[in-house]
Parts: structure tokens; sequence; C-alpha cells
């Protein structure tokens, strides 16, 4: 693309956490989804467990060509950065 960021703003990127930015809504909706089957709606103490179980079981769902294109992206957000519109997502969540 072009565009480089300076070394003090990039980080070091990993194909999980690659995941994790792009399938934010799709982790929401699964952690709602266990937050419900387990009654635990309303106990804001098991909102981050429930969030990393949604995260972790989307994870292993991908494919391993899923898998490998996330290697190949997180290297190229840790050269790059990644793509503005994908980290205010992460920033303002719609939940």
């Amino acid at each position: 693309t072009g565009r480089r960021l300076p070394k003090a703003m990039r980080s070091e990127w990993t194909p999980r956490g690659v995941h994790h930015i792009k399938h934010l809504p799709e982790i929401i909706e699964r952690r709602e989804e266990i937050r419900e089957a387990e009654g635990t709606l309303n106990d804001p103490e098991k909102l981050i467990g429930a969030h990393n179980r949604a995260a972790a079981q989307l994870w292993r769902e991908c494919t391993p060509e899923e898998h490998a294109e996330l290697i190949l992206e997180a290297e190229e957000w840790t050269e790059n950065g990644p793509d503005m519109e994908l980290l205010a997502l992460y920033a303002f969540p719609s939940t």
C-alpha cells in the first residue's frame, strides 16, 4: 500500500490478533450467546471470560487456509499497520 508507519507506532501483530480485530462483531455475538446460555448476561464479572471463550472458539473454527491467510496479514500489519477502518471498529465496537 505504500504507507509505512513510524517504528514507534508499529506493533507486532499475531495471526490471532488479526483474527480478533477482523471478526470482532462475530466474537461479540458469540460472547452474548455464551453469556445467555450460562445465564450470566447481567454479571459483568463474567464478560471477559465469555469474550475470551468466544474468540477462542471462532479461532478454532478457522480452516488451515484461513490460518495461513491470517499469518500473512499479521506480517503485513506488523510492517504497515492494519486498515484504519478495522482499527476504528476495534476501538469503538457496537456494544
